[in-house]
């Protein structure tokens, strides 16, 4: 259960991360 949470908020790091990139490289260009 708690090694399924923490994957679980690894993803969402890692989405939210890849929007600000994806976001701000369209700013970019």
């Amino acid at each position: 259960m708690i090694k399924l949470e923490k994957e679980n908020k690894k993803m969402k790091i890692i989405q939210s991360a890849t929007i600000l990139f994806s976001t701000r490289g369209v700013r970019n260009t």
